[in-house]
């Protein structure tokens, strides 16, 4: 009883899934390996070692630790699928295989994952740079934001050689990236980016 989940963190008994064919659970060591399915506030149910969610502890001081709390607990409170469902319209599933956006952590690091936007852009990000401060227009896909898509005439004094292969669908509106440009005369010239599209 002094090891149990039930004394020793008593705060998790709510977690314990109705679910769970054995009762009592709440009575199990908080070492046992048994794995148990836990429901979260938000209604998501997942399968854990006893003492895997039981290693997570924290004081619960506010509302705020309490959801903090909840999150650490549930994968799918954790992912980019439940938090950010307006990029979710824009995970690219079918070169994403094996990647389940209701798994995957919104602030996930590990890995670049491939994305399509509505007008059917595809490019590889890592969530947590899609995730950070959304939805700052960085975070959007940058051909969408770039001067090839949104300034095709200016692409025409696109210097052809001394750009270094940069590719003017990667260089947003408002870089301040300077550019080789040369113009209909044979006249080459470098400014920042944002000048072109801001003066022109």
């Amino acid at each position: 009883k002094c090891i149990s989940i039930d004394f020793l963190r008593p705060h998790l008994v709510g977690y314990i899934s109705d679910k769970n064919k054995e009762k009592n659970l709440e009575d199990f060591s908080i070492e046992s390996p048994k794995k148990v399915i836990w429901e979260c506030k938000n209604g998501h149910t997942f399968t854990r070692g006893i003492r895997d969610v039981c290693a997570l502890r924290i004081k619960k001081t506010n509302l705020e630790q309490e959801r903090k709390e909840n999150y650490l607990y549930c994968v799918t409170c954790q992912s980019l699928g439940f938090n950010f469902p307006e990029l979710l319209k824009e995970f690219n599933y079918k070169k994403n295989k094996g990647i389940n956006p209701f798994v995957i952590s919104k602030s996930s690091s590990q890995k670049k994952i491939w994305w399509k936007c509505i007008n059917g852009h595809e490019w590889q990000q890592y969530v947590c740079n899609r995730t950070r401060n959304f939805p700052n227009p960085k975070s959007k896909c940058l051909a969408c934001r770039s001067i090839a898509f949104n300034r095709p005439d200016l692409i025409e004094e696109w210097h052809p050689t001394k750009n270094n292969n940069l590719d003017p669908f990667e260089v947003g509106m408002s870089s301040d990236k300077t550019i080789w440009w040369q113009c209909s005369r044979g006249h080459e010239w470098t400014t920042k980016a944002y000048t072109r599209t801001r003066d022109d």
